[in-house]
Formats: structure tokens, sequence, C-alpha cells
């Protein structure tokens, strides 16, 4: 499945927000990263790691009704900490889908930019074990 097409919609939007969404287990092992919920003016952008086969998926909707909201999955803004603050404000200028050696598509990777001093920041997101990582590039 291509998140091309939900990708292309991004360029030129200006990032407001970011948040988390954990998966809690009742065993109490540790929680695991499994979405990533970017907010833009105009949608928001859901990112999330399929645990069946370690892909990533992206969806995009006008509202936040979507979002089940159960005692498994908690939504955390990220939006300050110290890795992401530096893209908010920013507008995505380019975003590619990364396809590993075995043909999945299992992360993005996002180009973001200001008006001001055209500093660039590359961020990596990547599923791996059936969560997502952040990579900065």
């Amino acid at each position: 499945m291509s998140n091309l097409k939900f990708l292309n919609k991004l360029a030129g939007q200006k990032l407001k927000e970011i948040s988390l969404i954990k998966e809690f287990f009742d065993d109490k092992t540790k929680p695991m990263n499994v979405a990533l919920l970017l907010k833009f003016k105009e949608f928001n952008c859901l990112i999330y790691a399929i645990s069946n086969d370690d892909t990533i998926l992206v969806k995009l909707k006008k509202n936040l009704k979507w979002i089940k909201k159960t005692g498994k999955y908690k939504a955390f803004d990220i939006s300050n900490s110290k890795f992401w603050k530096d893209c908010i404000g920013r507008h995505v200028v380019w975003a590619w889908q990364l396809i590993n050696h075995q043909g999945y598509e299992d992360g993005l990777q996002f180009y973001l930019s200001n008006d001001l001093n055209k500093q660039e920041i590359i961020r990596q997101i990547v599923v791996k074990a059936s969560q997502l990582y952040f990579y900065k590039v």
C-alpha cells in the first residue's frame, strides 16, 4: 500500500503540533510507540505502525473524532520535546516513503524548512518490531 498520495498532500503544510500515541498493556510491559499524529492547519496526519508486517501507514483526516479513545491507547503532546520542537512552525518541503531491502514500506522521511532562514530539518520515522522509532538525519 503506497503512502505517496497522502505524503504529496503534506507539501507546503505548516506543522502545528505533534502527539505520540502509545499502546499500554495489561501485563505492565513497556508501552509501545504505535502512532504519531501530526497536526496541520487544514488536516491531521496519522502515521502508524502495522504490527503484523512492520509496515507504516499514513492517513489524513480533517477532524480528530476518528481516533478511538480507549484505556489501551494514550496520546502525549510531544511538540516541545527536544527531538521535535524545532519542527513546529515549519513547512513540509519534501516527504519520502522508505522501502527496505525486502520491498516493505517501513518508514517515512520529512524535510521541513521555515521561511526565514531556510534552515533544514530532516526527520525519519521507521517501524521496527511493531513500533515507531524516530531519527534525525
